[in-house]
């Protein structure tokens, strides 16, 4: 008896087999995803950046800016935090820059406190003072990561086109010192520098130092931030290069006089870093007298205060008011929180009743 051999079974072509394996690798990369996506609800908070980099765009006038219609969450702090951006490109209501008749307007200048960083915009001290306050609209042009030398220049673009009546810079410290580089973080930004007669000098304008690599990789993120599982895994990366990265000690006071123990070569730092952001709120000042409208300095440096005050600058010293050790966001993320944004608010209506700015409280 014969036994005839087993016929052998056909081989898959290759194009059948890259189809399949095409298949099999969405398949993974669909399960990591939902994965990923159910994580993220069932963990408390998620580590890495408390403000998604895909609400930002790089732009040649001021180093970055907020990109307009672009929402995103961050569950850092503990809550799920929304960011939603306005078709203007701040974080607040779309407001026309047409100023309705009897409203007074007033324009917030300022970094990441100003935009909110780790609160919902709804306890965010702009819309607060909104609150205590009769027809008075606040226009939020606070952006992540700015010095004072990008707010000047996103009054002159942006704040002075809402023909606001008050003006308002909060500068909380001057920490990484901002003002004084012509880049951040890998992104290029323009810088002021002053001549030999004290007179403002804009520099890197347009930027144009910013990296080839690095604008391809913000390309890249803003796309494959869709995934969350591309998030999660490029926050915990940033996470743990921040963990191992040397903390920088803000500059959070000057002193006047050469402070013991400091050389004459930090004190002329110390000089320059104080002398550049006076000059810069100076120019501030006198922009928005140009434009009737008044200007205020909110500040935590009171070493800034006094110096803004002996210019004839209106300075509200926020040093003692804003100390409380409750008001700091948890897991050194150090910027207000809800309970530090309901003071600040607070503390700015009084002053701006005080000093007759706006109307009293009834």
């Amino acid at each position: 008896m014969t036994v005839e051999p087993s016929p052998t079974p056909p081989r898959l072509s290759k194009a059948r087999a890259s189809l399949y394996g095409c298949i099999l690798v969405v398949l993974v990369l669909c399960a990591v995803e939902g994965a990923a996506r159910l994580l993220y609800v069932l963990l408390p908070k998620t580590l890495g950046l408390a403000v998604p980099p895909q609400l930002t765009r790089l732009d040649p006038e001021l180093g970055w800016s907020l990109r307009p219609g672009a929402v995103a969450t961050s569950k850092r702090t503990g809550d799920i935090i929304r960011y939603a951006i306005n078709s203007k490109g701040l974080r607040d209501d779309e407001t026309p820059y047409e100023k309705p008749a009897g409203t007074t307007r007033i324009v917030l200048l300022g970094d990441s406190r100003t935009f909110g960083f780790g609160v919902p915009i709804e306890k965010h001290y702009s819309m607060l003072m909104e609150g205590y306050l009769d027809q008075v609209e606040c226009i939020n042009l606070g952006v992540d990561g700015y010095g004072v030398d990008q707010e000047l220049l996103s009054l002159r673009k942006e704040g002075f086109r809402y023909q606001p009546d008050i003006v308002m810079a909060l500068v909380s410290h001057f920490g990484d010192e901002r003002h004084l580089h012509d880049s951040r973080w890998g992104m290029g930004k323009p810088m002021f520098v002053l001549d030999e007669n004290s007179n403002l000098v804009l520099t890197n304008s347009p930027v144009s130092n910013n990296a080839a690599w690095y604008v391809h990789a913000r390309t890249l993120d803003r796309i494959a931030s869709a995934s969350r599982a591309y998030a999660m895994l490029r926050d915990l990366l940033l996470h743990v290069a921040h963990s191992v990265k040397p903390r920088a000690t803000p500059a959070v006071a000057a002193e006047i006089g050469i402070p013991d123990g400091m050389t004459a070569a930090q004190w002329a730092h110390q000089q320059r870093l104080f002398g550049t952001a006076l000059a810069i709120l100076m120019a501030m000042n006198a922009e928005c007298a140009a434009h009737n409208a008044d200007f205020v300095l909110l500040t935590q440096l009171p070493g800034l205060h006094v110096l803004a005050e002996a210019v004839g600058l209106r300075s509200l010293d926020l040093s003692a008011p804003m100390r409380n050790s409750k008001f700091p966001l948890p897991d050194g993320l150090a910027h207000f929180n809800e309970a530090g944004n309901g003071v600040l608010a607070w503390e700015v209506v009084q002053y701006l009743q005080r000093e007759g700015l706006v109307p009293a409280a009834p």
